[in-house]
């Protein structure tokens, strides 16, 4: 099974690698362990600490930095047909490669932390890539001709899905995306 790209009947025929790996499971988990780090360094620069003495060290940190991308697909597989909770079976993965840090990863958190971030980080990769795409084009159709044109609508079908094909909606996306970025 590929971990780099998301695979779908529609990704492989639509969308571009680049889109691809942003919706892998290995983005996907690799920005669950970059979660879990900042958490844990949040943590440690608060302060953390059980009778008086620091909870997470930095020796934790950087054994967790060293697995961010390794993923043991197969260990989270056969945890999660036990404990059937995705976040919870990845935890008990990189635990294992991480055996001084097990005990911090994920700590304090709930799996909304690293599920809904997650996410956003997702989307908005999408987005910085559609709006890069979308800059090309719009070059394009200014080069070519004052109305859309057939890079348009070869973008639209042949390498990320849009749902629009007009200069209209190209620029007030460009105007949104530059005023929130």
């Amino acid at each position: 099974m590929s971990t780099d790209r998301y695979t779908s009947p529609l990704s492989e025929r639509y969308a571009s690698k680049e889109m691809q790996y942003i919706f892998s499971q290995d983005m996907k988990f690799s920005t669950w362990r970059k979660l879990w780090i900042a958490l844990a360094e949040t943590e440690m620069e608060l302060g953390l600490s059980e009778n008086g003495k620091p909870v997470i060290t930095q020796d934790m940190i950087d054994e967790m930095k060293e697995h961010v991308n390794d993923i043991n697909y197969d260990v989270a597989v056969a945890r999660e047909k036990l404990v059937r909770h995705d976040v919870m079976s990845h935890v008990y993965a990189y635990g294992q490669q991480c055996p001084k840090a097990a005990g911090i990863i994920h700590l304090g958190a709930t799996s909304c932390y690293v599920g809904d971030n997650t996410d956003i980080i997702v989307m908005t990769e999408a987005l910085k890539l559609v709006r890069k795409k979308l800059v090309n084009v719009k070059t394009g159709c200014f080069l070519n001709s004052s109305s859309c044109c057939s890079g348009c609508i070869y973008f639209m079908f042949g390498k990320d899905i849009l749902v629009c094909n007009t200069e209209v909606f190209n620029q007030n996306f460009l105007t949104v995306m530059r005023n929130n970025s």
